[in-house]
Parts: C-alpha cells; sequence; structure tokens
C-alpha cells in the first residue's frame, strides 16, 4: 500500500499584504504605494504521548496482530512513546523519514534518555500514511516491519503520529524489553 500526501498543512508562511492605490489622477504624479508584511503562522506544539490517540491506537492494532499470531500483546509505556515522540518529531522537522535521531542519536539512545531500561529494542518508521491502520498495514506488508512487529522478546510499546509542514504524518513504533 503506497502512503499519501496529506491534505492538512500544520505549518506555514502567511502573508499580508496592502496595497494602497491613490485615485487615477493621483497614479500619474505619485505612482502607487504598495506595502507587504509576512507573518509567520508556528505550526502547533508536538502533541504529548497522552494526547497521541492514533499512536496509542497503533499500538492496540499492532498488539492485536501479534495475539492473531499465538503471541503476547505488547502493554504501553509512556517512557517507549516518549522515545516515539521525539523520532517522529524529528522526523517531521526535517521532512524526512529516518531511523536516525538528532546528532545520529538511535532508538536505544532515545529510550535511555527517557528512563527506559531495554535490553533490545526495535523501530519501525514510515511517512504519509493516514491511519493507524493504513500504517500498519505497510508494515505487514514489509518483512523486515513485520519481523519487528512480531519479535516476541518486545513485551512494550510506544508510539507517535507528527505531522510536518508540509503536512506529512511522520509515525514510530519503538518497541523493548
Amino acid at each position: 500500500m503506497s502512503p499519501t500526501r496529506p491534505a492538512l498543512v500544520v505549518g506555514a508562511f502567511a502573508a499580508l499584504a496592502t496595497v494602497s492605490v491613490a485615485s487615477a489622477a493621483m497614479i500619474i504624479d505619485h505612482p502607487a504605494e504598495v506595502a507587504v508584511q509576512a507573518v509567520r503562522v508556528s505550526p502547533p506544539p508536538a502533541a504529548g504521548p497522552a494526547d497521541q490517540r492514533d499512536a496509542r491506537e497503533l499500538v492496540v492494532l499492532v498488539t492485536r496482530y501479534r495475539q492473531s499470531r499465538g503471541l503476547p500483546g505488547l502493554s504501553w509505556d509512556d517512557r517507549v512513546a516518549a522515545a516515539s515522540l521525539e523520532q517522529s518529531a524529528y522526523q517531521a522537522s526535517i521532512d524526512r523519514m529516518t531511523h536516525q535521531g538528532p546528532g545520529g542519536t538511535s532508538g536505544g539512545d532515545r529510550l535511555t534518555a527517557q528512563g527506559y531500561p531495554w535490553h533490545t529494542w526495535g523501530e519501525n518508521v514510515a511517512m504519509g500514511y493516514q491511519s493507524p491502520a493504513a500504517v500498519l498495514d505497510g508494515w505487514i506488508a514489509s518483512p523486515a516491519h513485520r519481523q519487528i512487529m512480531l519479535d516476541p522478546a518486545y513485551r512494550v510499546a510506544g508510539a507517535a503520529v507528527v505531522a510536518s509542514a508540509s503536512g506529512a504524518p511522520y509515525w514510530t513504533l519503538d518497541v523493548a524489553d
């Protein structure tokens, strides 16, 4: 399944232009004056792990998928979700899908920074998918992503989705033991 680009733009620049046009008689003696003012419209701050309903839904769907294959489900962990949120926000900020975070950090680095004492971890990322179900379908279709979701060593998960300034949603699923 191929991702689609979202229609919603989260952050953008808006320009307000005012044009002062004199009467026709004055145009001959005094050309029109044009003033342009740019106003920065900032994207809203990234939502915290508790505000990530689609991310929580994604973990529920991954858990159901695992259970349908005879594996134990995953428990949501706010520290793991915070690591996911950091990665989704970073990807959205550079508008590029990557596992490497700021300064070359890895998922393990992000989990450690959030205080999660991991032994093993895995990470799936995606861009452009419009729903948790679509992300799951994309990962199921990819052997490497599917393997991470079905690894029986993982017992906790966290996920996040953050839209870039262009509107592309960036998804991250982190799993750990």
